[in-house]
């Protein structure tokens, strides 16, 4: 009704546009409480404008407040807080004192969110102070929930249990019956940590009740997620699953409504709840529907974006999988890796294997013999950390389940990252050794059986899993996994699924681009030191991204414009270009994004089978929009083009490519989001048309890399094997010393991994 109103005062051209305002307002609103926020977005940013002409402040300030209320339910903290900000300013210019209490309070939830706790118990208490002096009774009732909120998030229960209650109280007085849900189910979810199941179920189904009645979807899934988790730790696992697949229903509607990178980020503030029914589909033996959730929930906006629409993406089912692998293959899939307990699968041919791995003895015993070392590691990082985790909405329900607490996997996995990714002494070799060994025994002994006989694993990792070459890993026998079998990696196996619908005529063989030239250019700008910092550098690239304005500014400001020349790079692609004549060798200043943007554009990047960049690669985890392909760099940026190929121009790339090879540094890494994996230069280049990819874990060394790349295609070239095989081979051929005695080290053969089909 209050669509249909808006459009008719669109459409008749009268000036009355207060009403306008006012009927674009209540349909935004209507959508927004039935949880269509895409359409909710749409009409309050229409409203916003007509405000803005009308001058009219304190509606402009509302509009701001309710933008920010969306973006905020994505799991878009950050935006959030600069809309709320934006309407806690001219509240406060307009003397508006409870508008201002309101703004405090989702200002602070936010900064919740993004675990920033004093500020949030700063903007909080603020807010509770206004509507105590003013006697502002629902709002008295909303401050004190947070507060709890903010407690219970900090393990505080019994204080967070206080602050429910007193919010509570208030409520049922004067009968909020939103508060009243809202309420219900915090103190629920106390009950759930406590133990007290009786009590939480109580709790969290009067929750229910009232939301289902108000037909609040977001709070309905979130009920259902928690009660899921409450029968879950009971052992009742079919009441378990009955709840979770509903509320993973009502996430899926949810996650519809928001468009690109945010679809993203709200479903990775919602993966616990897929983790959790996964995990309880283990307990109950009910191994393909374990599988088919971590399919539902695994690089989803990738897989949609490789086909062109969420419409088109199919979940494979185990059964038809197994039936499409060969006798000599396998699947292992990984999950729920920030768990104590985590998920590994197994898929072959004959069967389909499944179980939950706990990590603490693995955790345990690398401690025992290197806690000190990887102290030291921790104590050496600096500056900004940058990747961070992702807030959760059911921290109490992670606890409740037995979820790692710590970053302790994390940890460790990092402290063996900084072993590989250096030429390592004697000693530092016999700790790789080692902690290879134990991950051997955690990663793959537990499945080892279902492995036998196979020659070529595909493995699906999951968060900080994708950050090590399973290569690495020693069995018993002192051998690596890779010469077991041939490794491949994939984000999933639909992912997998929507490359092999692909099919490319006949193309040239291969473009090859190196020996980029790099002058030094510098800049006085002030480094990034914090993470407020941070966040405006983020804003700022997002708008020079969407202007197609130079990011280079930005690149200096995180240190990182100093690029020296690859000699090794251009000796690579001389060498490449001698093994296949027919390839196209681009180097020196040719080597530069607006030439690679100009084939593309004129059809000519999609005529190669393969493309090769020997290049600087760059990562950035806090910000992966600039993550790119260093190309070749001038003192004046040439033809509107600041030599940063960034991941969102490598994505609207032309390509028909079978295989890209990324001869560059850290070219694999990116930041993990829950659900959607590492999203970094791979996934760019998947969307764009690859097939495949070789990338790279940490920063290769040049002369064994130009020597790697050169054996690999003389191998495809001169045996006919495939990259993946030829890539696999050329690993064992370093391990066995036939490049030298220093090169069998993992450092030099280790970081190029393979993705896709």
């Amino acid at each position: 009704m209050f669509e249909k109103s808006a459009e008719i005062e669109e459409t008749s051209g009268e000036s009355r546009l207060t009403d306008l305002s006012a009927a674009l307002n209540s349909a935004a609103f209507m959508y927004y409480e039935v949880g269509q926020y895409d359409k909710a977005l749409k009409y309050y940013q229409k409203s916003l404008v007509i405000e803005k002409k009308l001058g009219r402040e304190f509606e402009v300030g509302k509009k701001y407040n309710n933008i920010g209320l969306i973006y905020g339910d994505w799991g878009l903290y950050e935006k959030a807080i600069e809309y709320h900000k934006k309407g806690l300013a001219i509240s406060k210019s307009l003397g508006r004192t409870t508008s201002v209490a309101v703004e405090y309070n989702n200002i602070g939830i936010n900064y919740q969110s993004l675990n920033q706790y004093d500020l949030a118990l700063e903007y909080l208490k603020k807010s509770l102070e206004i509507n105590k002096t003013f006697g502002i009774k629902d709002q008295i009732s909303t401050q004190l929930n947070n507060i709890g909120l903010l407690y219970s998030d900090i393990g505080q229960y019994k204080q967070a249990l206080q602050y429910y209650k007193d919010a509570l109280k208030i409520s049922q007085k004067y009968k909020l019956d939103d508060s009243i849900a809202t309420q219900l189910g915090n103190i629920g979810c106390i009950y759930l940590y406590w133990g007290d199941y009786e009590k939480a179920l109580d709790y969290l189904e009067k929750s229910l009740t009232i939301n289902r009645n108000r037909g609040k979807e977001a709070d309905i899934a979130l009920n259902l997620s928690n009660i899921g988790t409450t029968y879950e730790s009971l052992g009742h696992y079919d009441r378990a699953i009955e709840h979770y697949e509903e509320a993973i229903a009502l996430t899926e509607k949810l996650r519809l409504t928001a468009k690109g990178d945010i679809r993203r980020d709200y479903f990775a503030s919602q993966i616990i709840t897929y983790q959790h029914l996964t995990s309880t589909y283990l307990k109950n033996n009910d191994i393909p529907n374990a599988f088919r959730t971590i399919e539902i929930s695994r690089a989803k906006l990738l897989a949609e974006r490789i086909v062109g629409s969420e419409e088109d993406v199919t979940v494979p089912a185990a059964d038809l999988l197994r039936k499409n692998l060969q006798n000599n293959e396998a699947v292992l899939v990984y999950a729920n890796a920030d768990f104590s307990d985590m998920v590994e699968i197994v898929l072959t041919q004959s069967n389909i294997f499944g179980m939950e791995v706990h990590s603490e003895y693995f955790i345990t015993n690398v401690k025992k013999d290197f806690e000190q070392p990887i102290q030291n590691m921790l104590n050496n990082q600096r500056g900004i950390k940058l990747t961070k985790k992702e807030k959760n909405t059911l921290d109490l329900q992670k606890t409740a389940a037995n979820v790692t607490e710590s970053n302790d996997l994390e940890d460790v996995i990092n402290f063996y990252r900084s072993l590989l990714s250096t030429p390592c002494t004697y000693n530092e070799l016999r700790q790789l050794k080692t902690i290879s060994r134990l991950l051997y025994q955690f990663l793959i002994k537990p499945v080892e059986h279902q492995l036998n006989g196979k020659d070529t694993l595909t493995i699906i990792p999951d968060g900080i899993l994708n950050f090590i070459p399973f290569e690495t890993l020693i069995d018993e026998d002192g051998r690596y996994l890779i010469e077991k079998f041939e490794i491949k990696y994939i984000q999933s196996m639909g992912v997998k699924n929507s490359i092999q619908t692909r099919n490319y005529n006949k193309r040239k063989p291969m473009l090859a681009f190196g020996g980029a030239v790099y002058n030094d250019v510098s800049y006085d700008v002030d480094m990034i030191d914090s993470q407020n910092k941070l966040a405006l550098l983020e804003k700022q690239v997002f708008s020079d991204v969407a202007s197609r304005g130079s990011v280079r500014h930005a690149y200096a400001a995180l240190g990182t414009v100093e690029w020296k020349n690859l000699p090794g790079t251009l000796n690579e692609v001389k060498a490449i270009g001698k093994i296949n004549q027919d390839a196209k060798i681009v180097t020196g200043e040719m080597a530069s994004e607006h030439y690679i943007k100009s084939l593309s554009k004129q059809g000519e990047l999609a005529q190669y089978q393969v493309l090769h960049f020997a290049t600087h690669g760059l990562v950035v985890p806090a910000i992966p929009e600039m993550s790119a392909l260093v190309l070749s760099q001038f003192n004046e940026e040439r033809k509107g083009e600041d030599g940063y190929l960034l991941m969102g121009e490598i994505s609207n790339l032309n390509l028909e490519a079978d295989f890209v090879n990324l001869s560059a540094c850290e070219t694999g890494l990116g930041k993990i989001y829950g659900g959607e994996v590492v999203v970094g230069l791979t996934q760019s280049f998947l969307i764009a048309g690859a097939n495949s990819l070789s990338v790279s874990l940490w920063q290769v060394a040049d002369e064994s890399t130009s020597q790697f790349m050169v054996a690999m295609y003389n191998q495809v070239e001169k045996q006919k094997t495939s990259f993946s095989q030829s890539i696999t081979n050329i690993k064992r051929r370093f391990i066995n010393g036939d490049f030298g005695e220093e090169y069998r080290k993992p450092y030099y053969w280790a970081p190029f991994v393979y993705y896709g089909k």
